[in-house]
């Protein structure tokens, strides 16, 4: 009984790793990241919950290129290669927390963008953005300093943001919850739709304290310009939109406010993922069973189900035992004593057909013939 149940245990685990293997290989691959505002990092810095938002909204252009490779990677295309791809018109970009620098042939595609009726989100909190801005015509930057407010939670770092003006994007905000914010320095063409409170300063030298010498607030975190036909939108703290902030006090409902406004009347919406860190692996998840194809895994199931057959029945005994009989007949055909044998056992089995053959073979010496 016991020796029944061990054998019906190894038939369902070779079962389960069947079905595993078949469940794989319908898998799509998944992509992940570990860099800061990554639409692929799950993590507390990330911004997939962003990203869920933007792809709720049926807007979302995928821009990745899934590189063939031992280890593979996904590469963006920089900015300028969606110019024959979008219709400024009809699309929107988002930029958030970039790290890399911008080429010039990225600041034209944006000024077209922008020019031409595209919407532009840019959020940054270390001046990064700032490159991007001087190839626009346009005089706002971003402060690399952090902006410190006194009315904060917790800690110092983490300022609240409660000025509000009458817009869409800030319909029902109350407080926002900043995380280590710069600024916006705006052009005056730009329109602040949030800003910081009048006990607020830049915290040039990272002490904390409001020296006499460090510029004072109130000071514009989330502005609104327009630019040809379009509209540039600059946030000065993109840890908004990062998985760990974004349910904190209204920031979800800043983010959907924003979503909704960029996306309104458009059909495509490009989250830029290309001036990330390049230091980073942005890796593919599944790549192995994602480029074996169905066939190929096919039979790789069936050989696993054949070896475990081998191991585990009487199959390759049995099976042995058959070509080790087919190569003695074989060998056994030339072989003159062993044809007057066969000849003596006939003639004893034409007067004896009741006797058994095989037991007058081994009698005789004999391993049993394939007949």
């Amino acid at each position: 009984m016991i020796e029944e149940m061990k054998t019906a245990y190894k038939y369902l685990i070779v079962i389960g790793a069947a079905l595993l293997l078949l469940a794989i290989s319908v898998t799509v691959p998944l992509i992940s990241s570990n860099a800061d505002f990554s639409i692929y990092n799950t993590g507390w810095d990330g911004c997939s919950s962003l990203a869920k938002e933007v792809y709720s909204t049926g807007s979302l252009l995928p821009t990745i290129d899934i590189g063939s490779s031992s280890r593979q990677r996904v590469m963006h295309e920089p900015l300028s290669d969606l110019r024959n791809v979008l219709n400024p018109e009809d699309s929107s970009l988002i930029i958030i927390g970039p790290s890399s620098d911008f080429s010039k042939e990225e600041g034209r595609f944006v000024h077209d963008l922008l020019s031409s009726g595209g919407k532009v989100l840019l959020a940054d909190d270390i001046g990064t953005g700032n490159q991007l801005l001087g190839m626009l015509n346009t005089t706002s930057r971003f402060s690399s300093g952090m902006m410190v407010d006194l009315s904060f939670m917790k800690r110092a770092e983490f300022a609240v943001a409660s000025e509000m003006s009458d817009h869409s994007i800030t319909s029902g905000i109350t407080s926002v919850l900043l995380n280590h914010p710069s600024i916006v320095i705006p052009s005056p063409y730009s329109r602040q739709l949030m800003g910081s409170s009048s006990s607020s300063w830049i915290d040039s030298n990272g002490n904390l304290f409001n020296d006499e010498d460090e510029f004072q607030g109130p000071f514009s975190l989330l502005t609104i310009e327009g630019y040809g036909k379009g509209e540039l939108i600059l946030l000065s703290d993109p840890s908004i939109m990062i998985n760990n902030m974004i349910t904190r006090m209204d920031n979800a409902l800043l983010v959907q406010n924003i979503i909704s406004y960029i996306t309104d009347n458009r059909s495509t919406v490009v989250i830029d993922e290309s001036h990330r860190d390049s230091a980073d692996t942005v890796r593919v998840i599944g790549s192995l069973t994602g480029s074996i194809g169905g066939t190929e895994k096919i039979g790789v199931l069936l050989v696993i189900i054949l070896a475990f057959l081998l191991v585990q029945t009487d199959i390759l005994r049995w099976s042995m035992r058959r070509i080790r009989t087919i190569v003695d007949s074989w060998t056994k055909e030339d072989d003159p004593h062993f044809k007057d044998m066969d000849m003596m056992i006939d003639g004893i089995m034409t007067r004896h057909p009741d006797w058994n053959r095989d037991t007058l073979y081994k009698l005789a010496g004999m391993s049993e013939v394939e007949g």
